[in-house]
Order: structure tokens, then sequence, then C-alpha cells
């Protein structure tokens, strides 16, 4: 099961009862679909509560003896595709002009003496969204999109998504016409808009875990800097502390110089701090920090002295 069949699956389980808000949701189903218009009206769909809601709503408003086929078939790649047909002309007639829309219409509109009370543009969009919509799974993405083939539809959409305070973004893909939504904050809204709740509550997780979990590797990437940053400082610091054993230069060490080498010595991979815990110093980080560099600095002009001293 993919996420967006779990979350239309969702909004058919959670339909309006209002009569006037099941209208503006079937005005959506339809009008989106692969056909609207005197030739027919054809709904094609992946997802059989979608076909079974579209069937339903037009039995409950338009009566039993209407002429709705449900036919199921399998597409070219395997999947299982349910297409709903109303192709009596007398009865896309009467359809049509229920809905505000005359036969041969050259371009297909929003018509809004659709949208009776205030919930109705909300599930206008559920039904838009139920026929041409889309979800990524947001393990993937944020993404959720509406397609259509029908430019001013398009343009009067975007303005219904505005009412309910939100507004998508255009695209043109292969033809078609895509309004889409890319942050999570949004589908959020937008799911428990169309009537998926608990599908907008899981997006809520996920993107909780993507940030714990981000927030986690940021943790553990300063970390390991931090590590390798403390192991490279204590491996030059033990490297320029055996030089001066090696070249019998200790004497040049005074007595709290000569502790702080012989502890380091003794502890090569522990940072400062778990130095200074262990032997007991009585002197502050920046203190053990200034005399390993005083330190590293004579070593220094160690090695530059035997580097200008002739060869015999």
């Amino acid at each position: 099961m993919s996420f967006s069949r779990d979350v239309k699956d969702e909004i058919c389980k959670n339909l309006p009862s209002g009569d006037c808000c099941v209208r503006a949701m079937l005005y959506g189903l339809l009008l989106c679909s692969h056909s609207f218009g005197e030739e027919g009206i054809a709904l094609t769909t992946d997802n059989e509560a979608v076909a079974t809601t579209a069937k339903t709503f037009v039995k409950q408003l338009f009566g039993d003896g209407f002429c709705v086929y449900v036919i199921e078939r399998s597409s070219s790649s395997g999947r299982t595709v349910f297409a709903l047909h109303i192709v009596d002309r007398e009865e896309v007639r009467g359809l049509l002009a229920a809905f505000g829309h005359q036969p041969g219409e050259v371009s297909v509109r929003i018509k809004e003496q659709n949208f009776v009370c205030e919930h109705c543009v909300r599930a206008f969009l559920a039904g838009c969204f139920l026929s041409c919509g889309r979800v990524t799974d947001p393990q993937k993405e944020y993404h959720l999109e509406l397609v259509t083939s029908r430019t001013n539809l398009t343009k009067d959409l975007m303005p219904q998504f505005v009412k309910v305070g939100l507004v998508p973004k255009y695209a043109r893909r292969q033809g078609s016409h895509v309004l889409y939504f890319k942050d999570s904050g949004e589908i959020e809204e937008l799911l428990t808009l169309f009537g998926a709740p608990m599908s907008a509550v899981q997006l809520m997780n996920v993107k909780i875990y993507k940030e714990i979990r981000n927030q986690v590797n940021r943790i553990t990437n300063c970390e390991t800097a931090n590590i390798d940053k403390t192991v490279s400082a204590a491996a030059g610091q033990v490297e320029d502390i055996q030089y001066l054993l090696d070249q019998h230069a200790e004497d040049r060490l005074s007595d709290e110089l000569r502790a702080v080498a012989m502890l380091r010595l003794q502890n090569p991979d522990m940072s400062l701090a778990e130095l200074l815990a262990t032997g007991g110093l009585s002197i502050s980080r920046s203190g053990l920090n200034h005399r390993l560099a005083k330190i590293r600095s004579i070593a220094k002009a160690l090695r530059e002295e035997r580097a200008d001293k002739p060869i015999d």
C-alpha cells in the first residue's frame, strides 16, 4: 500500500455528511476526472474506494436509476484500474446542468454556485484531490500535487486553495498542468482539510523523526570532528615531546613543562580535560594548553637549530 492510497482511503472513510458538501465533493471528483463534457463523464482511478465513493454520491444525489458503470481492468503496467462511466446522453446533460455547466462548453471552468456553506470549498478540493491528486510518501520527500489537462480549470483551482489559506506552486509537466505543495506544514494542513487527519499525524511523526535524526547526526559529526581534532593535537604533542627526549634536550624544559610532558606521554589519547583530571595539576585548561604550546615551540626551535647546523 502506498501513502497516497492510504490517504485517499482515509478520506473516503471520513466523507462529509451535509448534502451541499457531498455535492461539492462529487463536483470536484467529476470536474477533475478524465472526461467531463457532453460526450460523457469518465473517472479513472487505481483506488476502488474513490470510484465507489463517486458512484455512491451520484446515486445519492441523482437517484438509483442513474446509469453509472464502474469497470475494473488491468492496465499495461499490471495495476488494477477502476473506470467510472456515465454515458447516457440525457443523464450526462442533466448532471452537467445540475452543476451549472452547458453541453458543448469549449473551456471547463469552476462554477462557484456549487459552494453553499463555508465547508463546501474544502469538500470540493478533497474531491479534486481524490480525482487527480497524489501525495508522496513523506519518508522520501514532502510533495502533494494535483494534475489536470485543462488550462482554465487549473487557473480556477488556484484561488480555491487561497480561500482555505494555502497557495500552491504551478508547473507544466509533459503537457499537463500541475499545482503542487512541498512544504510539510502545508501538506499536513491539506491532509487534515481533506479529511485525512491520521495521515497528517503520520506525516508529522515522520517529520519529527527526521528532525531528531538530523540533529543527532549533526551532534555526532560535531563530536567526531572534535575527537579528530583532539587526537590530532595530542599526536602532535607526543611527537614533539618524544623528539625532545630523543635529542636529549629535556633540560630545555622547566620542571612545570617537564611534568606536563611526562603526563602527556603517559596518556597520549586523553583530552586536556581528562589530563587535568588524571594528573591532578593545579592549573586551568587554558594553562595546560599554554604549557603544551610552549613545549611545541621549544621542539620547533630545536628542529630549526638542528636543520641549520652544518654536517661534519
